[in-house]
């Protein structure tokens, strides 16, 4: 998708597959359920990498803080941050024990990384997340093609090598972060259902993030097409109107608004 609204200029998300669907999706659920003034909501951006979504939320007036571990995500975002009501954060969530609580909580291909993905969860209901706040996550079918060959050709030190050595001969930008992390937690929609509830929490609204471009782009696309090119941005666009009418089940990815349930 080309960008289209003002906040898209702060973001690099129109070169990622269903990039600015998510962020999109992220803005209206926060406008939807929160009508105060923007600067009156605390939002916290976990995993924020690059500030692709916590730099359009600091535009629109937001109080946001973008929280990663990864101190090169942190410097990036610094660079980009022009924004007296952004500021970047270089811890991890488990570390992380902030003053008071926010009204909203995002966690945007964050949670499939983590040891607990059940702790963390617990840990943002009780002690970071206001009664009445939302938790929006975005996570990948961990049943997808992409994730399948994620999963495998992570089980293995010769495969991590095989893989690494892949993806350094590919000239392809990194939008989100360059850290690198590894996927530890591959659900589906069930399982991930499952989760959610577990750790207290109560599904408000889910969509599908997207359909095939996301995987088939990274699987093959990126060795043949160049983000933001015209036939990038038109693939990208068919794909987020079939994710519109495609059932959750078979989306490559889900984009899920939840509260908490006391």
């Amino acid at each position: 998708m080309i960008r289209s609204k003002d906040y898209h200029e702060y973001t690099d998300y129109d070169l990622e597959p269903g990039g600015l669907r998510k962020l999109d999706y992220i803005v209206e659920r926060v406008r939807k359920f929160l009508k105060e003034s923007p600067t009156k909501i605390k939002i916290l951006d976990v995993g924020c990498g690059n500030g692709n979504i916590s730099l359009p939320l600091a535009f629109l007036g937001y109080q946001v803080i973008g929280l990663d571990a990864y101190p090169e995500a942190i410097l990036e975002l610094n660079k980009k941050n022009n924004f007296d009501n952004l500021e970047g954060v270089n811890k991890t969530f488990e570390n992380y024990y902030p003053d008071s609580k926010f009204d909203v909580i995002i966690m945007s291909e964050f949670l499939e990384h983590t040891k607990d993905p059940k702790a963390v969860l617990k840990k943002a209901k009780r002690m970071l997340l206001k009664k009445d706040g939302l938790l929006i996550l975005t996570v990948p079918n961990g049943m997808s093609l992409e994730e399948s060959i994620r999963r495998v050709t992570g089980s293995t030190a010769g495969l991590r090598a095989f893989k690494k050595k892949v993806k350094s001969r590919i000239k392809d930008q990194e939008v989100q972060s360059s850290a690198g992390s590894p996927h530890l937690q591959f659900w589906s929609l069930f399982s991930l259902r499952s989760l959610i509830l577990s750790a207290g929490f109560k599904i408000a609204d889910i969509k599908s993030a997207a359909f095939l471009f996301k995987e088939t782009y990274y699987i093959l696309g990126r060795f043949i097409m160049r983000r933001g090119s015209w036939l990038f941005h038109w693939f990208d666009k068919v794909d987020s109107s079939l994710a519109k009418v495609t059932p959750p089940i078979l989306a490559s990815g889900w984009i899920i608004t939840t509260e908490k349930h006391e």
